[in-house]
């Protein structure tokens, strides 16, 4: 067995510089992640908190005074909006897609599809390809509901009085928005 010869082992063998450069960087590295962490959780907390001031407190103070909209002193402006929210279960969705279809609101519902092809399979996604154009296809694949769409869709029935089936669920709430003084 041929003898080692320790030169070598000590040319790669990091050097105490090179490894506290390595340790000071992993430690700003971590110190980075824990910043953004609670800079997250932080941020996290005052979307919280903004929905409460200005989808509760802000809109519950102006209706009991009976106002919707207001001017501060300083020029600020305050009006109250009606606002919706509407969304479908994943476990609802066939039965609400076809309340749509049933009652005239079909033209929401977008039909997609995607057909995915592995490995090898070029012949099939060219044989496939041909044949959509010649049928004049654009081919993607998934049935959904845009979820701005869902909410326009959802305002417009309860503005018009119309019914909304119980597989989509709709949220009504009042928002306040706060316009700067021009200056």
């Amino acid at each position: 067995m041929p003898e080692l010869d320790t030169s070598e082992l000590e040319n790669l063998a990091p050097t105490d510089e090179q490894l506290n450069t390595v340790s000071r960087i992993a430690d700003q590295q971590l110190a980075l992640e824990l910043d953004i962490e609670q800079l997250s959780a932080e941020l996290r907390t005052k979307k919280n908190l903004h929905i409460q001031v200005s989808q509760e407190n802000l809109p519950d103070a102006m209706s009991a005074m009976g106002l919707s909209s207001f001017t501060l002193k300083n020029g600020a402006s305050i009006n109250i909006k009606k606002g919706v929210d509407a969304s479908i279960r994943i476990a609802d969705k066939p039965q609400a897609y076809d309340w749509l279809r049933q009652n005239g609101h079909g033209a929401i519902i977008k039909n997609e599809f995607k057909v995915p092809f592995g490995a090898g399979q070029d012949e099939q996604a060219e044989k496939l390809d041909t044949f959509l154009h010649q049928i004049d296809a654009d081919f993607n694949a998934a049935i959904s509901i845009h979820t701005q769409t869902l909410r326009a869709w959802a305002r417009t029935q309860l503005e018009e009085g119309n019914p909304i089936p119980e597989t989509i669920k709709v949220y009504e709430y009042s928002v306040a928005k706060v316009t700067p003084p021009r200056g």
